[in-house]
């Protein structure tokens, strides 16, 4: 009997849209460099968070055709502050104010909602048009002595302003630095993880939450295993899933039971004795995992390889790909500048065939689920054309995937796919840039050398 197999992936031809920021790094501020990217559920709102604590919008402008494709690009809209720093009196730490996560919540009405949280505080803000208004003839305008009759003042209406407003605070939940946030498919609930906990809070009660996970510790500094990130299922609010540094991936339903180890699933590989050493652990552990649109897959990145995982079959992944495979060769040096322990996010399109991930040198890799294609783009301003500084197609010749130069001081952690279209937003540093794709035939693309 003949099995059936899935038809090649076609790869995307990609677009350089726009580009925000300072583009002199001499010029910009340890505050300025961006820590969180997230699109809303529209694509009509990107917003970036930095190290400072402050929040940035950018806005969808009215597209512009290119043959028969809108190109899908964006504007400054706002930005305020979110976080401040602050000192733990109990603990005797300051919790610094840099943005760590941001989560869109569904619009209401006219406003915008959105979850961000810095290490331990997390803040529910609304974004709306505010009306200003402007009192004018007061009775004192002119002095006690001028005032010779009352007079009832009057109210003039200005124009809208951007307004964000901090509706609710979450918070005392958390021992150690918070990593993720994710909305239920409910609407009503969302999750907040750390290295030990995974705590779902509702959205109008901050003063109560329920551990799903909590990891017993005996002994702090005997801590082998964390979680690195975790995520709601994007339609069924009773699963979810978070990832470890072991390299695995917890499915969980409340349906089979309420204790996390009693109703999960586990997603992983068994590591290969003869291919252990000393960095294995480190970049074995997976970075970020998240679902697909459609549900039917879910896709991780560790330091050195991308998977995509079928939620039906738990025993081997769709594809292991050593994507950042040419980083093996200097892990030693890696290991001494500490840019090991970096962290890349992992992002999937809305048609769930394509994932987008960065890297070192100022590039990221767009890849399909199957692992048939690969191209590695530039985030710069000197690459305005979106030229591929590599490419790799299974069809034609296998080729490992590389860099033409390696600089591990400018780096993209951060890499979001737009909810509904083939656009992907980027953040580099203090700067973000903004890609749209188009299907391109295969037999265009060689193979990378």
């Amino acid at each position: 009997m003949k099995i059936a197999t899935e038809a090649p992936i076609k790869p995307l031809k990609w677009t350089y849209t726009n580009g925000f920021g300072e583009r002199d790094r001499s010029k910009v501020t340890e505050q300025d460099v961006l820590t969180a990217l997230a699109f809303d559920q529209t694509g009509d709102y990107i917003s970036v968070g930095d190290k400072g604590g402050r929040i940035i919008l950018f806005k969808r402008a009215q597209g512009t055709s290119k043959g028969s494709s809108k190109i899908i690009d964006y504007g400054y809209f706002n930005e305020f502050q979110s976080h401040e720093s602050e000192f733990d009196e109990l603990k005797s730490t300051e919790i610094e104010e840099k943005i760590n996560r941001i989560e869109w919540l569904n619009r209401q009405y006219h406003s915008l909602f959105m979850l961000t949280t810095n290490d331990k505080k997390i803040k529910l803000w609304k974004i709306f048009n505010k009306e200003e208004k402007k009192v004018y003839g007061l009775n004192l305008e002119g002095g006690a002595k001028a005032l010779k009759s009352l007079k009832i003042p009057k109210v003039k209406k200005g124009g809208k302003v951007v307004t964000a407003q901090l509706k609710k605070s979450f918070q005392n939940a958390h021992d150690y630095h918070i990593n993720s946030l994710s909305q239920c498919a409910d609407n009503e609930h969302f999750l907040s993880a750390d290295d030990l906990r995974v705590n779902i809070w509702n959205m109008n009660i901050n003063n109560e939450v329920y551990s799903a996970v909590d990891v017993p510790v005996e002994n702090k500094d005997d801590i082998s295993e964390v979680i690195t990130s975790a995520s709601f299922h994007p339609t069924d609010p009773n699963i979810f899933m978070f990832s470890s540094s072991k390299g695995a991936i917890k499915l969980c339903d409340f349906r089979v039971n309420s204790q996390y180890d009693k109703c999960s699933m586990d997603y992983c590989l068994p590591e290969d004795s003869q291919k252990k050493n000393f960095f294995s652990e480190i970049i074995n552990s997976i970075s970020y995992a998240c679902f697909t649109k459609n549900a039917n897959y879910m896709f991780s990145r560790d330091y050195i390889t991308v998977k995509t995982w079928d939620l039906r079959k738990n025993k081997t992944p769709v594809l292991n790909l050593k994507l950042c495979g040419y980083l093996e060769r200097k892990l030693c040096d890696l290991y001494e500048s500490e840019n090991i322990f970096d962290k890349f996010e992992i992002s999937a399109s809305p048609d769930s065939q394509y994932m987008v991930t960065g890297t070192y040198s100022d590039s990221f890799h767009v890849v399909d689920r199957l692992g048939g294609s690969a191209v590695t783009l530039s985030a710069t301003f000197d690459n305005p054309k979106a030229s591929p500084i590599g490419m790799y197609n299974n069809e034609l010749e296998k080729k490992p995937i590389t860099l033409p130069t390696f600089d591990f001081s400018h780096k993209i952690q951060q890499a979001c796919w737009h909810p509904n279209s083939q656009a992907i937003a980027v953040a580099n540093y203090n700067c973000l840039f903004v890609f749209n794709g188009s299907q391109a035939q295969a037999q265009h693309l060689l193979p990378f050398i």
